[in-house]
């Protein structure tokens, strides 16, 4: 995986965070609370932060993927860490699944 710098956190994650993250573990079934990061402004601010490229392939998100949101620590291990944004990345979705074992352990 790629080190880069993290960009601003977008207002909406800022905004609505610990809202998502009271919801999600109230109702971790639920496809409606647990995705809310895949919204438009948290995957674009993503995207601008990887130029646009893989965190893991470097191949360029757009083109054959239109890239997947993804934790660097997964939530099964730490649930906290779902909607904080120093934890989300962007990865194409070619390669997200075998790049599992790249994520960082706590």
């Amino acid at each position: 995986m790629r080190n880069l710098d993290k960009l601003q956190e977008p207002a909406v994650l800022e905004e609505y965070s610990a809202q998502w993250l009271q919801d999600y573990v109230e109702n971790p079934g639920s496809s409606n609370k647990k995705y809310k990061y895949r919204h438009p402004d948290i995957k674009k601010q993503l995207k601008d932060e990887t130029g646009f490229k893989c965190v893991y392939c470097e191949s360029k998100i757009g083109h054959n993927t239109p890239g997947d949101i993804e934790h660097k620590v997964p939530s099964s291990r730490d649930i906290e860490l779902h909607f904080f944004w120093e934890n989300l990345t962007i990865a194409c979705t070619a390669v997200r699944g075998i790049f599992e074992s790249c994520k960082i352990i706590p």
